[in-house]
């Protein structure tokens, strides 16, 4: 069977026909814009509320970043930058190294080490040294952020995966 491209595409743009969003303009600089939204590629960064929210986010969690690279000590466990680390720990099946943690979340070991500690003085999470001088990291059954019968599922998993 042979199939002719050209009417295709013919009734896939018939079909498509009369549905096309009026072009806006940008609100700043009056350039066109897709699909009818206020901003330009060039302004939509600096003036759309929910690009703005983003960026603030990403600044903040920055500075806290270099903050912790800077002062080790000033980590805190109950940081967005700890609650990725968490949240990071638990989708690997509650246990990894600190060089993984911080591989996954974009961190140095340095700062993934430093809030590791506060998870673990907090109770969180514990640690322990491998004779590869890597360090693991385990989530700890009821510590509020996994539930205990999660953690015994995410284990069971990570053991059957693994054998």
């Amino acid at each position: 069977m042979r199939i002719e491209t050209g009417r295709i595409m013919d009734r896939i743009l018939a079909a498509g026909a009369g549905r096309r969003i009026p072009s806006a303009r940008c609100v700043v600089c009056g350039e066109a814009t897709n699909d009818g939204k206020p901003w330009c590629l060039d302004h939509v960064a600096s003036h759309s509320p929910y690009a703005r929210q983003v960026a603030k986010g990403r600044d903040r969690r920055r500075r806290e970043i270099a903050r912790v690279e800077a002062r080790p000590e000033s980590a805190r466990s109950n940081s967005p930058v700890a609650e990725d680390l968490l949240a990071t720990l638990a989708g690997r099946g509650g246990s990894a190294s600190i060089a993984r943690l911080a591989k996954d979340n974009m961190l140095s070991v340095k700062v993934a080490t430093a809030y590791m500690s506060r998870l673990e003085a907090r109770g969180q999470v514990t640690t322990k040294p491998t004779r590869r001088s890597r360090v693991i990291c385990t989530l700890v059954a009821g510590s509020g952020h996994v539930s205990p019968s999660r953690l015994n599922h995410m284990h069971a998993r990570a053991r059957e995966s693994s054998s």
